[in-house]
């Protein structure tokens, strides 16, 4: 359990400054950060699951799609500056190094 939490803190925290890098405005750093870390849990959940890598995948995608649509609405900025920095926890390798 401790290392889930410490999996969402750190995907959390890659996901804000990747938006950084890609210079997504302030206002949508916090919000795309908790939308990378609520992909990943669902992810992480799939796995735990043994529902397969392939499922695993598509749930923590179709969970950054839905949710960046709907923070793109109540921020009212573009959709990409969402849905980017949160696939970077999807990375192939990304989950490579373990603690």
């Amino acid at each position: 359990m401790l290392n889930l939490i410490m999996d969402l803190i750190l995907t959390y925290i890659g996901t804000v400054t990747f938006g950084i890098l890609l210079n997504v405005p302030r206002r949508g750093l916090n919000i795309g950060g908790w939308i990378g870390a609520l992909s990943f849990l669902f992810y992480r959940l799939c796995m735990m699951a043994n529902m397969g890598i392939a499922f695993a995948n598509l749930v923590g995608a179709l969970i950054i799609g839905i949710l960046s649509m709907q923070a793109a609405r109540y921020k009212k900025m573009p959709v990409i500056n969402f849905n980017i920095p949160a696939l970077v926890p999807f990375v192939p390798g990304g989950q490579a190094i373990k603690w």
